[in-house]
């Protein structure tokens, strides 16, 4: 592939960037014209000079030079001409390709964005007429073109010429919102939003046109689940319910909601209704499912440390919550909750109402459930696998060492908190289920 005749191309490179102008152009693909090469030329003549272009570049085979010749004859002078030869005018991949390395070289030469191109495909072959309106529509350009009219051996006669316009921003409406739809089941908020703001709804079929507020309620709906607001999230999900094939599967069943619901006012009791105090929010085993859901969507995307994060904080949470059925709170425990025998393990260094408390971390907490004699105790004992999990997880980055987590660490971490959940909840899994994202499996 080469580029040929680069002397304008050459003049503007010379200029200063304050003195380039915003260009409209037109990349016309060329044929050779049949037995009526002349009538083509006609046609392509007053295609150009209808869009009036400031520069057009002929995509042109080998075989196709002379009509390229004759036309740029024709043109009058103030319309820049330059040329690019393809190598294979029947391949659609090669010449995709030969079009996006154009449209790309436009941009970064001439500073032309493809909003100011417009793509003329109407003669040529049937592989370079694919491959034109497929760049045209993945590149962003605002109108392609061809020439219709009465043909006579594949050519349309002169003076009988239709210029037909087509505007990509239909197709690429449809495209935009299905590349939203799939930014949201991959958990990718920000380009799932970034996709919906440039869907043009007006484009859309009918039928699809109140999709994009549904959508957009869906999109902040789980990111703000995903970032622990869930009284945010069940706000904007439990009043999208717009039944339609493409977002089914991401919309929250409405038999769940009430679950969602008590686990909203399970983390944010404040926001109750009646509610004058300030009430903390209590750890149950709803809360301990939707935080083993939130670790799973971080390992789906890949992010090993964030899922570890997430897990050991579930780890410490379940014995937390275990505890709570002694009536402890690891952060002010007393002397008197402890069975005497054991006291001396632990350290009563902080004072609150002239009252000593000890406040127990993670292996602590574990250690105290043992001492309790609560068989929750014994799955994280110093020599168990799941400890020696824990310590490889505590070398990680995110913890306090410099090392990424591992996939299998992650995955040997997940499958070890999963059980002492199971342990604490025998219906853990159901209560998963029930609390994931619908469309996760």
């Amino acid at each position: 592939m080469r580029n040929v005749g680069s002397s304008e191309m050459e003049n503007r490179k010379s200029c200063k960037p304050g003195d380039i102008m915003s260009e409209k152009g037109m990349i016309m693909t060329i044929g050779v014209g049949g037995q009526n090469p002349d009538s083509l030329v006609s046609a392509l003549q007053k295609s150009i000079e209808a869009a009036n272009p400031d520069f057009v570049y002929f995509v042109c085979s080998r075989t196709s030079q002379k009509t390229a010749d004759t036309l740029e004859s024709r043109l009058p002078e103030r319309i820049q001409r330059e040329r690019f030869e393809i190598s294979d005018e029947n391949n659609v991949d090669i010449l995709f390709n030969d079009f996006m390395e154009l449209i790309g070289s436009l941009r970064r030469d001439r500073e032309c964005e493809p909003a100011d191109l417009r793509m003329d495909y109407t003669s040529g072959t049937k592989a370079m007429s694919a491959a034109a309106i497929l760049a045209a529509v993945s590149s962003g350009m605002n109108c392609i073109q061809y020439i219709a009219g009465q043909r006579k051996d594949g050519v349309v006669q002169a003076g009988l010429e239709d210029i037909k316009t087509i505007s990509p921003t239909r197709f690429m409406a449809s495209v935009h919102l299905n590349q939203s739809i799939e930014n949201l089941r991959a958990l990718r908020y920000d380009a799932a939003s970034a996709a919906l703001a440039a869907v043009v709804v007006d484009a859309l079929p009918p039928s699809d046109r109140d999709l994009p507020s549904a959508l957009d309620a869906l999109i902040k709906g789980y990111q703000a689940w995903d970032v622990f607001r869930q009284d945010i999230a069940f706000e904007l999900l439990k009043t999208t319910s717009r039944p339609h094939y493409k977002i089914q599967d991401l919309l929250f069943p409405k038999e769940k909601i009430g679950r969602f619901s008590q686990l909203k006012q399970t983390l944010f009791p404040e926001k109750m209704k009646n509610c004058d105090s300030s009430p903390k929010a209590l750890i149950t085993e709803d809360v301990l499912a939707d935080l083993f859901n939130n670790a799973i969507r971080r390992m789906r995307e890949g992010k090993y440390d964030d899922a570890c994060a997430r897990l050991y904080r579930l780890t410490e949470m379940c014995a937390q919550f275990a505890l709570q059925k002694h009536n402890i709170d690891t952060g002010h425990v007393r002397e008197e909750q402890i069975p005497e025998a054991c006291r001396t393990k632990y350290c009563f260094e902080h004072e609150k109402k002239g009252q000593k408390e000890a406040k127990l971390g993670l292996h602590k907490n574990f250690e105290l459930l043992r001492d309790l004699g609560n068989p929750v105790g014994d799955l994280l004992s110093p020599k168990t696998d799941f400890a020696a999990t824990i310590s490889t997880r505590n070398s990680s980055i995110l913890a306090h060492g410099m090392m990424p987590v591992s996939r299998e660490t992650c995955e040997k971490l997940r499958d070890h908190v999963f059980h002492l959940l199971q342990q604490i909840a025998p219906d853990m899994e159901a209560r998963c289920k029930a609390l994931q994202f619908p469309w996760i499996k």
